[in-house]
């Protein structure tokens, strides 16, 4: 990277940082564990995931709740 530009090591920054700020920014989540299960709030939408097990006895699954209170709220409008 010696050869380049400052303006073009300006320009790769931040264009990274844009790229990091859309993946990263957009999908804000929220918590709540219920033992074997953690429901997520992902994009207004309630998701379970559960995620037990190691190596290659391990199992993971991120599905829509079908009773997701912000689905009921949309549909009823």
């Amino acid at each position: 990277m010696r050869n380049l530009k400052l303006i073009t090591k300006t320009t790769i920054v931040g264009y990274t940082m844009l790229v990091a700020i859309i993946f990263f920014g957009c999908n804000r989540s929220t918590e709540t564990s219920n033992g074997d299960y953690v429901t997520k709030v992902i994009d207004s939408c309630e998701y379970i995931e559960v995620d037990s097990g190691i190596f290659d006895q391990r199992v993971y699954s991120l599905t829509h709740k079908g009773n997701c209170k912000f689905c009921t709220e949309r549909s009823k409008k």
